[in-house]
Parts: C-alpha cells; structure tokens; sequence
C-alpha cells in the first residue's frame, strides 16, 4: 500500500465526520491508501461514527482506540497500525484539498526526503478578529509557508506543522516515534513532538520537502478566538521549547538573556497593546517553569516566578518613574534659561532696532551707488556690444575676403581650362584644314573615274546597241533558213511514223 492517513481525535465527532470525508474524496486510487482513526480515549459516539463512515467506503478506514492519554501516544498507535509506505498525518478538525494526499505523496519521489509537509490555511467561523495580528497565527497551526515555498524544502527552524506532515514509515525505524513527554494530553497544550522528530531527520542528513499544492484547510474553533485562550497557548508552548531545549541540551543561559530584556523594555517602552504584552508574559513564565519546577511544586514556582516578573515590572517602572523625573527636572532648568534668553532677546530687539536705522541710512547711500553702478554697468554693456558688432563686421568683411579669394582661384582655374581649350581648338583646326585637303584630292579623283565611269557607260551602250542589231540579223537569218533545217527533221519522222504505224 502507498499512504496511510491517521487521524488523532478526542471527543471531538462531529468534526471528525467531515474530516475523514474529505480525506476519502481523495484525487487518489481509492485501494493505493487507507484511513486510520485513532480514538484517544474520547467519551463521545466517535467509534460508531467511524464505523459509519467505513460502512461501503471505497477506501480502507480503520478504527483504532488508545486509551494512554495524549497526542503522541495516539499518533504512535497510529504509526503501529500503518501499512502504507508514506505515513501522513492531518488532524479532526480540518478539510482536505481533493490533491492533497497525491500532492504530499509526490513529495517522496525524491529518495533523499525523509518527511514533508505543506501549507495550512483558516477557516474563520465568524471572520478574523482584529486583534490578531499575523505574529500569532502560528498558535492557531495556520502557516502557509512563504519563506520556505523559495528553498523547496523547511530547515530549522522551520518545520511542518502536525496537521499536515508526512514521513516515510522506515524513518520512524530511523530516528524512532513521537516523543510522549510532549504533545497533547487532554486539556494540556504541550507541543514541538513533530520539531524533534524533525531535527532528528535533519541531523542524519536528510531532507524535509515541501509539497505547496498539497493544501489542508483548518477549521479554527470559537473557543480558540479568545484572548484568553491564546494566554493559555503561549504558556504551553514556552513549557514545550524549555522540555526540547533540556532534552537537546540546548543553549538555555542565552536564551534567557534574551528573553529578560525584552520584558524589561515592553515595561518601559508601552509601545506594545495588552494582548501582546500578556502573550510574551507567559511565554516567559512557562518557560521558566519548565526549567525550574518539579512534577509535585509546579504551583509554588508559579508564584515564585510571577512574584519575580512583578519585580521586573516594578524595577522596570521605577526606572521608568526616574527618567520621568529626570525630565521634569531638565524641563525646569530649560524654562529658566528660556526666561533668560527671552530678556536678552529683548535688549537685542532694542538694539537691533537702533541698528535698523542705521542700516537705513547705509542703504540709500548704497542705493545711490547702486544706481551709479548700474549706469556704469550699462555704458559698459553697450560699448561690449560695439566691440562685439565691431567684431561681428571684421568677421563678416574676413568672410567675404575668403569668398572673394576663392572666386579669384576659381576665375584663374577658368582661364587656365580655357587656354587649354584654345589649344585644343587650335590642334583641331589643323586637322580640319588637312582633313579637308585630303578631300579636295579625293573629290578630284572621283571627277576623273566619273568621267572614265560615263566612257564606259557610253561604250557599254554602244555594244548594247550593236548587239541588238546582230540579234535581229540573227533572227532574220533564222527565220530564212527555217525551212530548210527543219525539212530533213520532217523526213526522218514520216519514216518511223510508217514503221511503228
């Protein structure tokens, strides 16, 4: 089997209905994981709930009852009673995202991480009180994780919370089961079983993962919307960090020290509300008291230990008083030195005054010079003016001087393009007058072969002509001797007509 779910509940059945429904609409193949529900000694129809509720379940549910009273007494039952590989644990008084046990599973694809968890969002019953600042929600098992959601993974000391965490079965082998000295029992709030168990895992090098889709939603109780209660949180959790502090041999003497002063400055400072004030109180009380009682004297050094806290308040106040005094008296001595410096303030008015009139005097004086200055200043300008027109003119007249000088260069190269083109007409010229020699003898050359041309013309129509005259001689001759050369012609073919006749 892949994952079993184990649910820890006491006297709470009504809630746990829900929670186990959500957890068996699970995105996830209904046989791949179970649900086990471990009755830690409750009083109330939780059994017959979880019968009904494993009655035509698709999913496995188990019923478990521990009779040992607290938490981690019931989440070891739970451990003892899996089959899954993945163990994951979530509380009765939550609703499951349909993801969240595929999501949390997922998790684990890495061979390296040894537990995981993901992020737990309220469920308000009448809205957030406005009292509750951000600081506290942690009390309330809310904590969506933001810092560790960049790292992908938690590390001291951030850890999973227990109403959504999950481990692999064999770390339990690992780093061994929830510790029963911490964690619930009954009405006793003591907690941090999972932040051993955690520091263990971290210790042998492995790695916690975090899994952000797998969302579980913490429905959180009117009871615990009291100021009150969240007194009797803080005080339990403070007995819980001193119980791991000792167990680990923590760094206990320098955790005090910080601890003393603030409580020292809350007093003095008051910038802290009330409700503020009271939590990081008892955070301090419960911590000393684990540190300091026995199982049997716990209410001697409560008070013992309040007595001592009130002594710090009053010290605190003392000093407080002291500083206040200190400021009446400084207030005083300022308002007699004001009364003094108010009276030479008074006879610097005066003299101030007599000083005003002399300075008046001074002024139209200056002002005289002023206007002297001033006209002196504006002769000044209009001769700078001068000099710059003046020298605006030498700039134009030198422009006009390189404009002239250029027009001079290129008039000259003009006349040096044309002298060379005079040449060239000259060069030609000659070689027009030869041209037109060379046709003047050749035009008298063709007026002797035009002549010799209309000779032979003439010539040529003279044998034309005789040769006319010979054809018609000939023809003239033919015609007379026609007769005669054809008569014999005339013979031979009335021969051969009578032979092949």
């Amino acid at each position: 089997m892949k994952a079993s779910v184990i649910i820890c509940t006491y006297n709470r059945s009504g809630l746990l209905k829900d929670s186990v429904l959500s957890v068996q609409n699970q995105d996830f193949l209904p046989y791949q994981y179970e649900i086990i529900v471990v009755d830690n000694n409750s009083i109330d129809d939780t059994k017959s709930v979880v019968t009904e509720l494993s009655t035509d379940s698709p999913v496995k549910v188990k019923y478990v009852f521990e009779g040992r009273q607290g938490l981690s007494f019931a989440r070891n039952t739970g451990i003892a009673n899996a089959e899954g590989e993945i163990i994951a644990f979530t509380d009765d008084d939550i609703d499951a995202d349909k993801s969240w046990l595929k999501e949390i599973v997922h998790a684990f694809d890495d061979p390296d991480v040894a537990a995981a968890g993901g992020p737990i969002k309220p469920i308000w019953p009448d809205g957030r009180p406005e009292w509750l600042t951000d600081n506290w929600l942690g009390y309330l098992a809310v904590n969506e994780f933001s810092d560790v959601r960049e790292s992908g993974e938690f590390k001291g000391p951030d850890y999973p919370y227990g109403a959504n965490i999950a481990f692999r079965k064999q770390t339990f082998d690992e780093v061994g089961r929830f510790p029963t000295d911490l964690g619930r029992i009954g009405n006793c709030l003591l907690s941090n079983e999972e932040i051993m168990l955690c520091r263990r895992i971290e210790q042998r090098e492995k790695r916690i993962g975090f899994a952000p889709n797998a969302i579980i939603y913490h429905k959180i109780s009117r009871d615990r919307m009291r100021k009150i209660w969240f007194y009797h949180r803080t005080y339990w959790q403070s007995r819980s960090d001193a119980i791991l502090d000792l167990t680990e041999n923590a760094d206990i003497y320098t955790r005090l020290r910080k601890q003393a002063p603030g409580l020292i400055w809350r007093e003095i400072s008051k910038k802290q509300d009330d409700f503020t004030a009271k939590c990081y109180d008892r955070l301090t009380i419960g911590y000393l008291l684990q540190l300091l009682s026995s199982e049997k004297n716990d209410f001697r050094w409560l008070r013992v230990l309040t007595t001592f806290l009130a002594t710090m308040k009053r010290t605190a106040s003392s000093l407080v008083t002291e500083r206040n005094n200190k400021i009446k008296e400084l207030s005083m001595s300022l308002d007699k030195k004001q009364k003094e410096d108010v009276k030479m303030l008074e006879e610097l008015d005066v003299r101030i005054r007599k000083m005003d009139e002399i300075v008046g005097r001074v002024v139209e004086i200056g002002q005289r010079d002023e206007q002297l200055k001033l006209a002196e200043a504006q002769k000044n300008e209009e001769l700078k003016q001068r000099d710059a027109q003046l020298r605006d003119k030498d700039k134009q007249l030198a422009q006009k001087d390189e404009i002239l000088e250029r027009e001079r260069q290129r008039i000259s190269e003009i006349v040096e393009q044309l002298q060379q083109k005079d040449e060239e007409l000259k060069l030609k010229d000659v070689h027009l007058r030869e041209i037109v020699e060379q046709l003047r003898v050749s035009s008298e050359q063709i007026s002797l072969l035009e002549k010799q041309v209309q000779e032979m013309r003439s010539k040529k129509e003279r044998l034309e002509e005789e040769i006319i005259r010979k054809d018609e001689k000939i023809k003239e001759l033919l015609e007379s001797m026609s007769w005669k050369v054809t008569g014999p012609l005339r013979t031979i073919y009335g021969v051969l007509r009578k032979r092949y006749k």
